[in-house]
């Protein structure tokens, strides 16, 4: 995915999917966090590696870190479910 900031297809798909099981799942607030993510990892996924420009790369490290965020955020609500 994103571990040497090298952003696919593959990237894409698996935050849009992601987002769809989240909308089952998750809260809200984890599936619209989704939505932004997938639209920056489309936009920075198309983008040829020469027209990158220094903001595209910081994107490509904050995604990196959102994306944990994220994961950490799915991992505790489905912790506190697991409880109800």
């Amino acid at each position: 995915m994103t571990l040497h900031a090298h952003i696919d297809d593959r990237t894409v798909a698996n935050i849009r999917e992601a987002y769809q099981i989240s909308l089952l799942v998750f809260s809200k607030r984890v599936s619209d966090k989704l939505t932004k993510l997938a639209g920056i990892a489309f936009r920075l996924g198309h983008k040829p590696l020469e027209r990158k420009t220094e903001k595209d790369l910081d994107d490509e490290h904050m995604l990196g870190d959102e994306l944990q965020k994220v994961v950490e955020e799915m991992q505790s609500e489905a912790a506190l479910n697991k409880w109800l």
